[in-house]
């Protein structure tokens, strides 16, 4: 019987040893964990690329496991862009994984141009994968929440350079000039001679789209901020009214009852 107790104590015993020693690795590495995860974003933010390059130079099971993810590497540009730490910028940028968190490569990039960080905003537009036509939660674009002249003209000509790019791929696709189909009205198959004009209009068509729609969406966010400036006035207008039209109101009223 005290044999029996004595197997049954053991066994409890190894049990909660088992658990307090489960416990304590989880407590550890939770520790490391987010250990690592400030680390990382201290050196994003203090522009420490060595400590940067060793985090990221692990492999994708390891940073997965100690949780810098691309999250984290997204966080960790913010950090940069807003400080103005170019090496870092470079090489966060370096992780394709980067831009699946295409909401924070955007805010990075507002946070530069915000900044007036000239060499950073220049570096961003760099890749295509960067969006820069986004707006801030008050409707602002890049442009207008930088005072800094070269930023502006930065991401100007970065824009329209996107945009050309963007019909250049149209046309490219197609290969299809005017020349050509010129050339084709003189052959005698004017069915081959009428496809390639459908076509061409298309591509006009589609080109013709790609330049509205940037127009459109400018000239929306030129009404919706004009619009929120009408509300913006009218509201200071009626607080600032509002004792004067009282006292008329009631005077208005003492009229009226007069009669």
């Amino acid at each position: 019987m005290f044999q029996d107790l004595n197997t049954e104590a053991t066994r409890i015993f190894s049990a909660i040893n088992f658990a307090v020693l489960f416990l304590f690795v989880v407590l550890v590495f939770v520790h490391i964990r987010r250990w690592t995860i400030e680390r990382f974003r201290e050196a994003c933010k203090t522009g420490k690329l060595d400590i940067v390059n060793k985090i990221l130079d692990n492999s994708y099971l390891i940073n997965l496991v100690l949780g810098v993810t691309s999250e984290q590497v997204s966080v960790g540009l913010m950090w940069a862009c807003s400080e103005g730490h170019l090496p870092v910028i470079k090489r966060l940028m370096e992780e394709d994984d980067l831009y699946e968190n295409r909401f924070s490569v955007a805010s990075s990039f507002m946070c530069a141009c915000k900044r007036g960080n000239v060499d950073a905003v220049r570096i961003l537009i760099s890749d295509a994968r960067v969006p820069i036509d986004i707006v801030n939660k008050d409707g602002l674009s890049p442009e207008q929440v930088t005072s800094v002249a070269e930023i502006k003209d930065l991401v100007r000509t970065e824009h329209w350079r996107r945009v050309h790019s963007e019909i250049n791929t149209i046309s490219d696709s197609l290969q299809l000039t005017v020349d050509n189909i010129r050339d084709m009205k003189h052959t005698e198959d004017d069915r081959i001679y009428l496809q390639a004009v459908q076509l061409k209009l298309k591509e006009l068509n589609r080109k013709t789209e790609i330049l509205e729609s940037k127009e459109r969406n400018e000239m929306n966010r030129v009404m919706q901020r004009y619009k929120e400036e009408i509300s913006r006035i009218q509201s200071r207008y009626d607080e600032e009214t509002k004792d004067i039209k009282e006292v008329i109101e009631k005077d208005v009223l003492q009229l009226k009852a007069m009669f």
